[in-house]
């Protein structure tokens, strides 16, 4: 059975990809994101952009699990990224070119879709040294215009949110 189960991982590894979210596993996670949301193809789209920043002396891996609200156990996309030290890069749910938002990393396929919450993941190392932004986007049906902001309240993975 075990064999079975490494042969079967590996083989996802190599022919098809892991699923979301295993490539994070390593990681701690360090923040949640309260919500996010991603909709493409309507005639008000909708974008979260997640920003990172760096503050220590040495580089970090950051992994960003984007949940949907009905599937916790299983993230939609995870997206990586290093960064370097005092270095701020910005995970994305879709790309949308850098006309309101530079997009280091994106989901791929992009979250259409989607409405739920992400978590922010580093290395035990790392965990003190970043920080986390989230905004939410609204545009007009193709991208070129922003129609609104949210500010997405970001709260610490081990204490939960207390409300607004």
């Amino acid at each position: 059975m075990r064999k079975s189960l490494v042969f079967a991982i590996l083989g996802l590894m190599f022919f098809g990809g892991l699923p979301s979210g295993v490539l994070s596993q390593s990681q701690t996670p360090v923040y949640t994101v309260d919500f996010a949301r991603s909709i493409s193809g309507a005639p008000i789209q909708v974008l979260t952009a997640i920003s990172v920043v760096n503050e220590g002396t040495a580089s970090c891996p950051i992994s960003v699990d984007w949940v949907f609200g009905a599937s916790p156990a299983v993230p939609a996309c995870t997206t990586t990224l290093t960064l370097s030290t005092k270095e701020a890069l910005t995970h994305c749910s879709r790309h949308v070119g850098d006309t309101f938002v530079s997009c280091n990393v994106s989901c791929n396929p992009p979250l259409t879709f989607y409405q739920g919450r992400a978590v922010v993941g580093t290395t035990v190392a790392c965990k003190p040294n970043i920080a986390v932004d989230a905004r939410v986007y609204y545009t007009n049906s193709n991208d070129s215009q922003v129609t609104g902001v949210a500010d997405v309240k970001v709260t610490s993975f081990t204490t939960p949110s207390t409300g607004y």
